[in-house]
Order: C-alpha cells, then structure tokens, then sequence
C-alpha cells in the first residue's frame, strides 16, 4: 500500500477551518454589515475571531450553540434545527441583538478546492477524509469530477452522530471526534447523491480511538476529529470498502489541530512538566539516601501506558483480548504494559480465522499468540474450551482499567 498523508496542520499551524476566513471576513466587510453569524463546534468561529481581532474589525462574532451559551454565543433551543441562514439570523434577531447579519455557516472557500487539486495530486485511488458538515469532502468530489479522475473519496464520520444518517441517529452526539458530529447539514442530500462511487461511512467510537492512537504514533499533529482517515488502517473499514492495502494508493487527509485542542495540550504538558520536575526533586533526594528512585521516568511511562489504556474500550472484543493477554501472563488487566495493550488491541480486531495476521507476522512469538488466541476464542466457541472464554468474558462485566 502507498499511503499520503496530507495534513492541513502544515499549512495553516492548526486546522482547515482557518482557511478562508480572510475571503469570509472580505465578503462581510464589503457587504457592510455589522455581525457574521455561524454554528460552529469551535475550531471555524476560533479561526474567524482570530482573523476579525487581527484586523481590529468591528464586526460582531455570534455562534449558535447547542449547550450552554457563552460570551459571544446563542443558544439554539433544545431539539430545533436550524437548517436555512434566515432561520439562524432570526434566533439571534431574537436574543435581542439587531444587526446588519448575514448568517456564513455554509460558506465554502475557494481555498478548499486548491487544497483539492494538491490532495489529488498523482490521482490515488482512495482518498479518506474526515467529514463533519461535508464542505472539504465536497470540494474534492468536485475536484475530482473537474478533473476526470478515477479516485474514489470516501468520508468518515461517527456512527449515530453524524448529519448524513437520521436513521442512525440515537441519543447523545457526543463522541471523540466531536467537531465531525452533527444533527443536520444543508449539504446532506448532495453528498448522498454521488455514492456509490463517492460516499459516507460510518465508524465506531473504538475505530475512531484507534484511528487517533494510529495518527499519534505516526507523529501526525492532529486532533482525534482530524485523524478520522486512519481508520483505513483497520481491517474491517478496508474491507467494506474493497480497499486493497498492497496495490492502491491512498491519501489520508488529516484536518490537522485547533487552537483550543493545541491549548489543552500546552496545559497537559505544562502539568506534566511541573509534576515530573517535582519527580526530578524527589528522585535526587532518594539518590542522595541510597534509594535510587527514578519517579520521573516512571511518572512518564505511566503516562503513556494510561493513555493506551483510555484507547482500549470496554467493547466484548476489547475485553475478552485483554483479560486473554493478561491471563496468560498471569497478571491483572491493570498491570499490563503499553506493548501488552497494543498485543490485545491487535487480538481484538483480528478476523475470524486471524490467518492474515499468522502467515504474514515477521515475529514467531506474536504469530503464534494470534494462533492461540485464534484457536482459543475466535473459532472454537463451540468447543469446552470455547465455552469457558465465553463464561468468562460474561463474568468480566465493566473494567476498571486505572484501578484494575
């Protein structure tokens, strides 16, 4: 498999929300008005204040929200969607803000399709992008069709989250990749129409968490919504879509990471680096008593090994491959290392026979766990043997990975 990565974090140091704002901000500026209303989940109303504040522009700034209103925000009212720019500049006519407004929540930038043409550059056979309201998936359709390619753009998107699938829809939209969730779109019926050559497809929260962990490890500046596209690295999403990962060409597009996602990060490692100066202390003073601690090395393995565990989730699958990893090791599930997880995360999403994973492992030890484990849980649910892995998985019930 040849795969790209194209990550919008390159060219603008954040997301592709920032693209365009420049062309927004003109189109309002030239049309004389005195507000800019959108719906946003953070990262396109972050880009355009930021551009309005460069500029030292007048223009008021108002996003609609769906929780809790803020500075500078409205509150749409509970279950109502807002789904034409009349409807939107009337709930803020309503809070009792009268402007000059034009409602932008559906303006796309012509910068998309530049950054279109670039992504389809070499014209792969797949190109996998993450897709929230469908404004960047519809612009490289678009730019596939101009062009006369042959690449195949699919989107992804929360499974039961997403604007494209009400009938999937339950519940709560919350999800990891929160800047892709949505109840409506205006683009949704023409994203439709172009499947099945260019269509939608739904992951699950796991395959997204797993997509995410993928990006970090390949050292892509990225949030968890902006890493969407590597879920291509999972078998069964490949499979689905009849992507065949040793003769196609595939570009991952990457929507790279806002500003209030970078922030979060400065104070995780700002919090890191206070606690594990304090670990430094407190290690000289061991060693000056003979003791030897290394607290700040552990502090930071525990870390990453925390955060592997977050990925794992509580799926039947997750933790019948966890609880088998640690059961053979003769250890709780709480207890095991980061490349243990990594082991149980590849148990869980194995085929049925894992035979791909047994012929083609460059490893003999990890070629046989995935013959064991193949034998022991995936096949032989029928067997004495089948049946005690399924009493147990039935006896787990919910893991407590942080206390065990």
């Amino acid at each position: 498999m040849s795969l790209k990565v194209y990550n919008f974090n390159d060219f603008t140091g954040a997301t592709h929300k920032e693209l365009g704002v420049e062309e927004l901000v003109d189109d309002a500026e030239a049309s004389d008005l005195e507000g800019i209303v959108i719906i946003s989940s953070g990262n396109f109303s972050f880009a355009i204040g930021e551009e309005l504040r460069r500029r030292k522009s007048p223009l008021k700034l108002v996003n609609l929200v769906g929780g809790r209103p803020k500075k500078g925000e409205v509150q749409i009212p509970n279950g109502k969607i807002l789904r034409t720019n009349d409807e939107r500049v009337e709930l803020v006519r309503s809070s009792g803000l009268d402007l000059r407004m034009k409602d932008y929540t559906d303006f796309i930038p012509t910068a998309y399709h530049a950054h279109a043409v670039q992504i389809l550059a070499g014209n792969p056979d797949y190109v996998i992008c993450p897709i929230g309201s469908g404004k960047l998936w519809f612009s490289i359709v678009q730019a596939v069709k101009s062009q006369d390619l042959d690449t195949r753009v699919i989107g992804v998107t929360p499974k039961g989250k997403n604007a494209f699938f009400p009938e999937t829809q339950k519940g709560s939209f919350d999800s990891i990749a929160d800047k892709l969730t949505a109840p409506y779109t205006h683009l949704h019926a023409q994203v439709l129409e172009e499947a099945p050559l260019h269509i939608v497809g739904e992951v699950s929260e796991r395959q997204l968490k797993l997509a995410y962990r993928k990006a970090k490890q390949d050292s892509v500046e990225c949030e968890e919504s902006g890493a969407a596209g590597f879920v291509v690295y999972d078998r069964e999403f490949s499979g689905r879509y009849g992507i065949n990962h040793s003769n196609h060409n595939i570009v991952v597009v990457s929507t790279g990471k806002g500003m209030g996602a970078m922030e979060l990060d400065l104070k995780r490692a700002e919090r890191k680096r206070q606690v594990g100066t304090v670990g430094t202390s407190l290690a000289t003073l061991a060693f000056l008593f003979g003791i030897g601690v290394q607290f700040n090395q552990n502090y930071q393995a525990e870390q990453e090994r925390q955060y592997f565990l977050d990925v794992a989730d509580n799926t039947p699958s997750d933790k019948l491959a966890l609880s088998y990893i640690a059961g053979r090791d003769g250890i709780n599930v709480s207890q095991l290392s980061v490349d243990q997880i990594s082991d149980a995360m590849t148990l869980s999403s194995m085929d049925s026979t894992g035979m791909d994973y047994i012929i083609h492992s460059k490893n003999p030890r990890k070629a046989k766990m995935y013959q064991d484990y193949s034998m022991r849980c995936k096949l032989h649910h029928g067997c004495e043997f089948g049946q005690e892995w399924k009493r147990r998985l039935r006896h787990l019930g919910p893991l407590n990975y942080k206390t065990g």
